[in-house]
């Protein structure tokens, strides 16, 4: 009965005390009324809880069981593109030479207000949370741009994390700007970027194997022009971006049910709780 948010909230509401020592007073829980059925009522309704509270639990459980299941599906469809009988025919060249040109990052002056603040994204790695980026948590100026390192590349240029993050890898959706973190890879015209882009993550395990520093891990430029990436024709890089995007938006939709489901057990005990305070269960 007190686990009811009726009952905690008007308690709190009679709290004394200073903060970080409130507490509710001793005469609030005395004069409390509570109802009070006979023993044998209450007992029925406390094996009743109890039985629907495991169930609940159980599935909890599966749901958590089936997103965990939902985690391992990404890596399992680059497997069954990149492992193949099919893929191992392909021709495979390294990505500095067929790549059109690899481009830097760098970062404004973060003392020079009017460097920031404006219109231009300006991105990192941490920003690089699916693999279409936009934009991140910070714009700069074009005096910020003209005066730094960091260089604006054209939309669809390969996003690949080389610092704090190996292994992420994105696309810019537009135009943007980013840190020294990232290296740009304008692609040429054998590869699409989304189907390197999908291969890098396939090999993200090798490029965190081969980073190197002593205090910040990262790959240089030459670990980065060496990756070895097939290059299928491009009616098959184009079938294997339908497959993987198709094979996404399903993998959504079920971790978003998934979810769902999470959301609606987790409101279920203090119905429970109504219910059988209020006569109902």
């Amino acid at each position: 009965f007190i686990r009811q948010p009726n009952f905690l909230h008007e308690a709190v509401g009679y709290f004394t005390g200073a903060v970080g020592q409130q507490r509710v007073p001793e005469g609030f829980l005395w004069n409390y009324i509570i109802p009070l059925p006979l023993v044998e009522e209450q007992k029925r309704i406390v094996t009743k809880i109890q039985e629907l509270m495991r169930e609940v639990e159980r599935a909890r459980n599966a749901c958590e069981i089936q997103l965990e299941a939902a985690k391992t599906l990404p890596a399992a469809y680059l497997r069954a593109v990149f492992e193949s009988e099919e893929a191992k025919k392909w021709e495979r060249k390294k990505l500095g030479d067929i790549a059109d040109e690899f481009v830097s990052g760098g970062t404004p002056g973060t003392g020079i207000p009017h460097y920031w603040n404006g219109d231009i994204p300006w991105i990192t790695g941490a920003d690089i949370t699916s693999l279409w980026v936009s934009r991140g948590r910070k714009f700069i100026t074009a005096d910020g741009l003209n005066n730094s390192a960091t260089r604006l590349v054209k939309k669809n240029t390969l996003l690949i994390v080389t610092r704090t993050g190996v292994g992420k890898v994105g696309i810019a959706a537009n135009d943007l700007c980013f840190s020294q973190d990232i290296t740009g890879v304008i692609c040429g015209g054998k590869i699409i970027p989304e189907f390197v882009a999908r291969f890098i993550i396939f090999q993200a395990d090798t490029l965190i194997k081969i980073q190197r520093g002593a205090t910040i891990k990262g790959l240089i430029r030459e670990d980065i022009e060496f990756i070895e990436i097939p290059i299928p024709p491009l009616w098959e890089q184009k079938r294997i971006i339908g497959f993987m995007n198709e094979k996404t938006a399903k993998l959504e939709a079920l971790q978003s049910s998934i979810q769902n489901q999470r959301s609606a057990l987790s409101a279920l005990p203090q119905s429970i709780l109504r219910k059988a305070f209020s006569g109902e269960l």
